[in-house]
């Protein structure tokens, strides 16, 4: 294999797809708009591990979401290509294939610089329960770099019952869930430092931690476990 990094413009992006119209995956899953919106917003640069993949045949194997949101977003991005990629080892790869910490990687990987992304990713990550269960990795999606949560198909799973956990462990999953689609995100990311106290404050009410003397240091970080 052989790597080099490109400045990919619109029209580059582009021209790739257009030579690659055959999708080798189910595409439907990629987080396209999420990835628009942080390129927009100038965050994209902070992802150095943001690559497109070909396979030995020339043809594009990983990538689709990261060219589709540079033609949306019309920005210019600098992104990493791998070359000769021997493509029959992506079209095998599932989540239930990785150990823990191949399937951490490619998470962070995927959630780096979505502050949501991330908070809902680092979570399941220090809880540990849901990564180690293979009846949930089977709601991952990925490709050689990245890995992501099919939030939906989780969501109807929870409601369908055909996940099972403790209440704990289904609650976080739950508030995973939530953040991650931005039923928190979006508007906890406007509340400024002070408010965003009496918010965790009052959650920690609901747990009842003012009647059992809990305390905890809030710093947005997750230690893992």
């Amino acid at each position: 294999m052989t790597t080099s990094r490109v400045s990919m413009t619109p029209q580059g992006a582009q021209e790739i797809l257009d030579e690659n119209p055959v999708a080798r995956r189910s595409w439907s899953y990629w987080p396209t708009e999420t990835f628009v919106s942080t390129m927009r917003a100038g965050r994209w640069q902070n992802r150095p591990n943001a690559h497109i993949i070909f396979g030995t045949n020339g043809q594009l194997i990983d990538g689709r979401q990261v060219l589709t949101a540079i033609v949306r977003s019309g920005c210019t991005i600098d992104l990493g290509i791998e070359h000769d990629y021997p493509s029959d080892e992506i079209d095998v790869l599932t989540a239930p294939d990785l150990t823990h910490d191949q399937l951490v990687t490619a998470l962070r990987n995927q959630a780096h610089g979505l502050y949501a992304d991330e908070a809902a990713v680092e979570l399941l990550i220090a809880d540990s329960h849901w990564l180690r269960s293979n009846r949930f990795r089977h709601y991952i999606r990925l490709t050689e770099l990245f890995a992501w949560p099919c939030w939906e198909d989780i969501q109807s799973a929870l409601d369908q019952g055909t996940l099972p956990g403790t209440d704990s462990e289904l609650g976080v999953l739950r508030f995973a869930i939530d953040l991650a689609q931005g039923r928190l995100g979006s508007w906890l990311t406007s509340v400024d430092s002070t408010r965003l106290t009496l918010v965790l404050q009052a959650i920690a009410h609901v747990g009842g931690w003012h009647e059992r003397n809990i305390h905890a240091t809030v710093t947005g970080h997750l230690s893992t476990r």
